[in-house]
């Protein structure tokens, strides 16, 4: 399972994108790094929530592989009313798209 979450707000494209480490499948976590780098333009970093912060940790729970990416700067909007359409930013989304492309590609393979 991979999470995407809060994935096209900021316009910074040089600041790396999170690869979460912890309630998630490490060794599917390490593999997503890998394919930011083969997929996309983007730049990562490990990160932590230090709590269950999305739905990745349920299914990790539940004994599903799991791994979590987001962008680095937090929507001060999200959840909100003010969540709209208007503050995705195009580009990052193309970058996030051809990640869960290549996602989608390497896993048809199987394991």
């Amino acid at each position: 399972m991979l999470q995407l979450d809060m994935t096209a707000y900021t316009d910074d494209l040089e600041k790396p994108v999170k690869i979460i480490m912890d309630y998630v499948d490490r060794d599917l976590s390490l593999f997503t790094a890998q394919l930011v780098d083969a997929y996309t333009t983007l730049s990562w970093r490990q990160s932590l929530c230090l709590y269950a912060c999305s739905d990745h940790a349920s299914f990790n729970r539940s004994g599903y592989a799991a791994a979590h990416t987001f962008e680095p700067v937090t929507c001060p909007e999200i959840h909100q009313t003010g969540d709209d359409l208007d503050l995705i930013v195009w580009p990052l989304l193309e970058q996030f798209i051809l990640y869960a492309i290549g996602y989608a590609i390497e896993m048809s393979f199987g394991p």
